[in-house]
């Protein structure tokens, strides 16, 4: 399993938070939300995985109630294929691995993605799979930064 810090995903994304108004928001040990005002992208690693899974959160409104969720990364390798970014990771481990799989993601959305970046909902009608869900902590870390967003 891949451990996903806060720290290292504002290191990656620092400047795609910067340009998006994206926030970094830690929902445990090893996942982490990037929070927009109508959006979130979650990353996440599974025990039995060796990479790291994003989904989109569709957020219904201010409230931080969650519409939909998305598999990301799927709906852009399939798509939205950018083979730039694409390419065998060298086999390393903690942290530096971590950097690396997160630098392929946000390279992808900025590459194919960045209607998606700006919280554009137009793609989500060329998206064929079932939505998926999210954990109750995933949305409280959510609606907890929407709130902190308002003050």
């Amino acid at each position: 399993m891949i451990e996903i810090s806060p720290a290292v995903v504002e290191e990656v994304f620092h400047q795609v938070c910067r340009d998006y108004s994206l926030r970094v928001t830690p929902v445990s040990g090893t996942d982490v939300l990037l929070v927009a005002k109508n959006y979130a992208i979650y990353f996440f690693s599974e025990p039995r995985e060796k990479d790291i899974n994003s989904w989109y959160i569709d957020i219904l409104d201010s409230s931080g109630g969650v519409r939909a969720v998305y598999a990301l990364w799927l709906f852009l390798a399939a798509k939205r294929p950018a083979p730039s970014v694409y390419g065998k990771i060298p086999f390393t481990s903690g942290p530096e691995r971590t950097r690396i799989v997160l630098s392929r993601i946000r390279d992808h959305l900025l590459e194919k993605g960045s209607d998606i970046l700006r919280g554009e909902k137009e793609w989500i009608k060329d998206y064929p799979w079932p939505g998926g869900a999210v954990s109750d902590d995933v949305k409280n870390a959510v609606r907890d930064t929407l709130r902190k967003w308002e003050t």
